[in-house]
């Protein structure tokens, strides 16, 4: 896979969170396919799960959880380093394991992943756990955090914050 750069673009916003000192900052939202969504807290190491109204722990103890996304039953997650899938039940599969921190993670539709890592890092992970990096940016000082992937045209586009625009780059299969 190859990730070519289109144009960087549009400038970060800041959004201001007026919030109770004991209230905890959620990160990333996703919804499964039986409409339950899942809320991670980094600050708790928790994820939430939200289903007809009703809100309850679905996850405990997953350090540095931050990127989430549900596909069918399954919820796929980033805590730290740790790339990994939970049934419905909250059982954990590990996939792999990063050099970083993971961000965030979306699918490409074939069973893969792209994920970011806060140090400049996006990586192309496979449905098998193998893990090809397709950008390393982490010396120029620029953060790749979460991304969103157009899977009919295949632009990845990627909030950069300290370079205070978002990349965007098309995903280009190679043999």
């Amino acid at each position: 896979m190859v990730l070519n750069n289109i144009h960087p673009f549009g400038h970060l916003f800041n959004l201001k969170v007026s919030r109770q000192s004991n209230q905890k900052l959620s990160i990333m939202i996703t919804e499964d396919d039986k409409e339950i969504v899942y809320v991670s807290d980094s600050k708790t190491k928790k994820i939430h799960q939200i289903e007809k109204g009703k809100v309850s722990t679905f996850l405990t103890n997953i350090g540095g959880v931050n990127g989430l996304k549900a596909i069918g039953p399954d919820l796929y997650i980033l805590g730290g380093q740790k790339f990994m899938k939970s049934d419905s039940k909250g059982n954990l599969t590990p996939i792999i394991t990063l050099s970083c921190g993971g961000d965030g993670l979306e699918p490409v539709g074939n069973g893969d992943f792209l994920i970011t890592c806060w140090s400049g890092h996006i990586f192309y992970v496979t449905a098998d756990g193998k893990i090809e990096t397709l950008l390393d940016i982490q010396e120029k000082k620029v953060n790749t955090a979460d991304l969103a992937y157009g899977i009919v045209k295949h632009i990845l586009y990627v909030p950069t914050f300290w370079g205070k625009k978002v990349a965007a780059y098309k995903l280009i299969t190679t043999k």
